[in-house]
C-alpha cells in the first residue's frame, strides 16, 4: 500500500499480529500502563500514567539516573539516622511492606522537591517485577469536596 499511497511510506515495515480479546486482556493486566494509554476513557481524572522520561527536558529529565543518580533512602538513613522514636522504611522494607500488604496501590505525598516522583519510578519496576498489575500516576494536588 504504500507504493500505492506515499503519506503511508512510514507504515511499510509495520508488521501487525491479530490478537484475541482474552489474550490481549491478559497481556493488559500484566502491563497496565498500556491500558491507560490506549483506553484513555478509564482513566482516573486527574490521574495521568507517568513513564520514566527518555529525552524530556526540564525538571523531567533529572528524573533519569542517567542524569542525576538516585539518591536511596538506604542511603539517606545511613547518612542521617531517623531521630529515635521515628520508624522511617529504606526501600527494601517498603518492598517487603508492599509484598505482603492486600492494598492494590500506595500513595506518595509530601511537598514539592523531597523525591516523590524520584521514589516512585525507582519503586515501580521493583514493584511490577514482585507483583503484577502495578503501574505508575501522577494526580492533581488538589481536592475537590
Amino acid at each position: 500500500m504504500a507504493a500505492s499511497y506515499p503519506h503511508l511510506q512510514h507504515l511499510q515495515n509495520i508488521k501487525v499480529r491479530v490478537v484475541h480479546w482474552g489474550r490481549l486482556v491478559e497481556k493488559l493486566k500484566e502491563r497496565p500502563i498500556l491500558f491507560f494509554k490506549w483506553f484513555k476513557d478509564s482513566r482516573i481524572p486527574g490521574l495521568e500514567p507517568l513513564e520514566l522520561p527518555s529525552r524530556s527536558k526540564g525538571f523531567r529529565s533529572y528524573l533519569n539516573d542517567d542524569k542525576l543518580e538516585y539518591y536511596s533512602r538506604t542511603k539517606h538513613l545511613e547518612i542521617f539516622p531517623a531521630p529515635p522514636g521515628t520508624d522511617i522504611l529504606d526501600e527494601e522494607r517498603l518492598f517487603a511492606a508492599l509484598d505482603t500488604s492486600k492494598e492494590n496501590g500506595l500513595v506518595i505525598t509530601g511537598s514539592g522537591g523531597l523525591g516523590k516522583s524520584r521514589v516512585a519510578l525507582h519503586l515501580l519496576p521493583v514493584c511490577v517485577r514482585r507483583r503484577a498489575g502495578w503501574c505508575l500516576g501522577s494526580g492533581e494536588s488538589t481536592l475537590t469536596p
